[in-house]
């Protein structure tokens, strides 16, 4: 009613004395809080609606505003990277690159650059290719600039040997997590700088798992290799089979056919942060569960989307309850090419959910300085759990909902997905 009132009084005003600069600039700062207040929440109509009114109560003054022209700074290691410039779009209710044409080489000072969601793909002699989404809002300068320092993060370019096919570098950077209020429990929504890291482009296999299990009886450790293989029906009837040879394998479990491509899943935490300390000895490299911080930034990007692929979710996107006619099944990982976020990280939104290495806290982990604390602070009751899965309604499967479980607790659609810190 207050607002109402107010519009109706600085219009009248306007009739009365269309010079009325004071009314005009009212009317006009009235609806830029509405059309930035709208284009927060995602909301184009509302938006619309008030850069029209825009339009129509100052057409002069607003018409800059209106275009709202950003700049980017990009700096990268080593400098004079290709920088190929794609806008983000909607597209049959997807969000997908569009390829708008090349920057300058870098670095970049200020180039200008209109409002909007971007990808820009960094390519160099002997590095890896780099994916780098940002987002420009109305009026804004990306510097890329860490918390409490002057000068831009140099983005390394890894070498074109460190970074395998099955593997994601997600460039160190400032992203915009939680704040969706249809997601379950998600974080209150901040703005943090996370340093870069590498993911799997896919979830962890049963083929994956048994590899370490049998690992761990040839290595005699059969012990920890039944403490830590999925559960099943009891503790005498593990959910994997055993070979005449004592190799593990698949077998039907509660009714389906696991196939050695489905998600490995029925781990406790124990059993996913086993796996990935193999696998980091194994591999010679620093793998370990995800802190839920990447876990959301591999999904959303920069951008605030509500799932991997944009703010819609269709069964036909992810693995999800309602992608199956009948009884809800497991797919093959990568089986749903359409669940890939910007990063082309697939299997985020559906199939089977992943344990974080994050404690549990309500409200998330404290930001101090702009960057997330993760320091563990004893009990540790639960650990967080991020993803959708195939038994979950499209609701709970946005990347802000954040779940808990026991460490000791094995779920039917929980799983593992390793990521690594980069150290450049």
């Amino acid at each position: 009613e207050a607002e109402l009132t107010l519009v109706q009084t600085l219009r009248q005003a306007l009739e009365a004395d269309p010079d009325a600069a004071d009314a005009r600039a009212m009317l006009t700062d009235h609806y830029r809080g509405r059309l930035l207040d709208a284009e927060a929440r995602r909301d184009p109509e509302h938006a619309a609606d008030a850069a029209a009114q825009l339009r129509l109560h100052d057409p002069v003054g607003s018409a800059k505003w209106l275009r709202g022209d950003g700049a980017l700074t990009l700096v990268t290691d080593p400098p004079g990277a290709t920088v190929e410039l794609f806008r983000i779009q909607e597209r049959d209710r997807r969000h997908v690159p569009v390829r708008v044409g090349t920057l300058p080489e870098t670095p970049l000072r200020r180039h200008p650059l209109a409002p909007g969601s971007y990808l820009l793909v960094l390519r160099a002699p002997g590095r890896a290719t780099v994916r780098y989404p940002v987002r420009i809002g109305r009026g804004e300068h990306w510097h890329g600039i860490p918390p409490g320092e002057s000068e831009p993060h140099a983005i390394p370019m890894p070498p074109a040997d460190a970074i395998s096919p099955d593997e994601i570098y997600v460039p160190a950077g400032w992203t915009t997590l939680g704040g969706d209020d249809e997601a379950a429990d998600p974080l209150p929504r901040q703005r943090v700088w996370l340093d870069g890291y590498v993911i799997a482009r896919l979830p962890t296999t049963n083929a994956d798992y048994i590899t370490f299990l049998d690992a761990l009886v040839a290595a005699g450790r059969e012990a920890d290799a039944l403490r830590w293989a999925p559960a099943g029906r009891s503790a005498d009837d593990g959910a994997y089979a055993r070979t005449p040879d004592g190799r593990f394998a698949v077998r039907e479990v509660f009714g389906f056919v696991w196939r050695l491509d489905h998600p490995v899943i029925r781990l406790s935490w124990a059993g996913a942060d086993a796996y990935a300390r193999w696998r980091a000895a194994r591999d010679g490299l620093g793998w370990r569960l995800p802190e839920e911080h990447w876990l959301e930034r591999a999904a959303r990007g920069v951008d605030e989307r509500r799932y991997a692929m944009g703010d819609h979710l269709d069964p036909t996107f992810a693995c999800i309850a309602e992608s199956h006619p009948a009884t809800p099944v497991l797919a093959p990982v990568g089986g749903f090419p359409l669940d890939e976020s910007v990063y082309g990280i697939r299997g985020l939104t559906g199939n089977a959910r992943v344990f974080c290495s994050t404690a549990y806290r309500r409200g998330g982990a404290p930001i101090v300085d702009g960057r997330p604390d993760f320091a563990e602070v004893a009990p540790i009751t639960h650990r967080v759990v991020r993803g959708g899965t195939y038994v979950t309604q499209r609701a709970w499967c946005s990347a802000a909902s954040r779940f808990a479980l026991p460490p000791d607790v094995a779920s039917s659609n929980v799983g593992v997905r390793l990521c690594r810190p980069w150290l450049a």
